[in-house]
């Protein structure tokens, strides 16, 4: 068993259920709070970031309790061989998704919605069935724009491209970070710890980034993102010389950066174009991270060996650099006139 690379092709399979629940959480929210729709999905997409808090710890305490290392090298990769291990790997998924099924029937059976909104599904029904050319002056006035209209719009795409850019970074850190601790930390429940560190990380950083989106605008938080990232992508390779606790550091500091992609990216959407077609227009930009899942899995599949771990970080920040570009050139207004 391989400590990373098969969970980035796992994740271009569960994009679909991810994109439903930013959905989801996007269109609600900006509902019950439309005053502070930043930091309300911040909260919100929150939970996300989160799971591994817990899950990541009782995932390590079920799969390997005896704290096993990967003892089988295969070109420089590292993987556990241990009957220990293997054997209980087929049963973790059964245990875990029956948790996590229950888990969502739970939340499902909590959702609501505002009661000044009409339902839920006839809402979605209603704005799905709406043609474009049916657009009234006055939601047009505040940028109710359905995703036929969206799509024709440069702000949509640079949105589109910056999600896709970024995405590289989430993938291959996410998914890998443990493989590339491995050459040189020999523990795994340390590493796990690492894991869910990172996650609450991932979690404060998506209201953080809500909250500075609410402040300033989505370009300027962008860009500092954007900048912060590469800074930490490219001295990610020095931490097996300085020690443990830089490495630490380091990569809670990257899930901090990328988390914020899930908070300014539908908080820029919603402002774009608008609360009425928000599930559907997020939608559309969030196919960035269906496309972006399996180049990232293709990317370090092709490219890890040749590169080496430095080369594979310079080719994220290239991407992270490619986004920050994009940003740069994005210029959409509210109706109000301040910047999105």
């Amino acid at each position: 068993m391989q400590s990373g690379n098969g969970d980035i092709l796992w994740r271009s399979l569960g994009a679909e259920d991810w994109s439903q629940m930013d959905n989801l959480s996007g269109w609600l929210d900006s509902e019950w709070f439309p005053s502070r729709k930043g930091m309300a999905g911040g909260i919100v997409v929150a939970g996300f970031g989160a799971a591994a808090l817990i899950f990541n710890l009782l995932h390590t305490a079920f799969i390997n309790p005896n704290n096993f290392s990967p003892d089988l090298d295969i070109d420089g990769v590292m993987y556990f061989s241990q009957d220990e291990v293997l054997d209980k790997l087929p049963y973790c998924y059964v245990v875990f998704g029956g948790i996590y099924a229950v888990m969502q029937l739970v939340g499902s059976l909590l959702l609501s919605v505002p009661a000044d909104h009409p339902d839920e599904q006839q809402s979605l029904i209603a704005v799905s069935n709406k043609p474009a050319s049916h657009l009234s002056t006055k939601e047009a006035a505040h940028n109710q724009l359905p995703p036929k209209e969206a799509t024709r719009t440069q702000s949509f795409w640079i949105l589109w491209g910056i999600f896709f850019m970024n995405g590289q970074t989430i993938v291959f850190i996410s998914s890998l970070y443990k493989a590339y601790g491995q050459t040189f930390i020999f523990d795994d429940k340390l590493l796990a710890t690492l894991g869910a560190a990172a996650s609450l990380f991932n979690a404060s950083g998506r209201v953080v980034w809500g909250h500075l989106v609410d402040v300033y605008s989505f370009r300027t938080c962008m860009l500092c993102l954007g900048v912060s990232q590469i800074a930490f992508l490219m001295t990610l390779i020095v931490t097996p010389e300085v020690g443990t606790a830089m490495f630490f550091l380091w990569i809670c500091a990257i899930f901090f950066c990328f988390s914020g992609n899930f908070a300014l990216i539908p908080t820029a959407t919603n402002r774009c174009f608008g609360s009425q077609y928000f599930s559907m227009n997020y939608g559309l930009v969030f196919t960035a991270n269906a496309v972006t899942t399996p180049i990232g899995a293709m990317l370090s599949s092709t490219l890890a060996e040749p590169l080496g771990w430095f080369g594979m970080f310079c080719v994220l920040s290239g991407f992270t650099l490619a986004g920050l570009m994009l940003t740069y050139f994005f210029s959409a207004k509210q109706p109000d006139g301040k910047d999105v």
